[in-house]
């Protein structure tokens, strides 16, 4: 049981933040700047 929980956790906090904000934060950038030079 001690090993579900350590494994549950880290991987849960490091997937969500990071894939999260680093594909929030590009994507909006990108499809401002495509439309601009249009």
């Amino acid at each position: 049981q001690p090993q579900l929980q350590r494994q549950q956790r880290p991987q849960l906090q490091r997937q969500q933040r990071p894939q999260l904000q680093r594909q929030q934060r590009p994507q909006p950038q990108h499809q401002q700047q495509a439309p601009a030079p249009q």
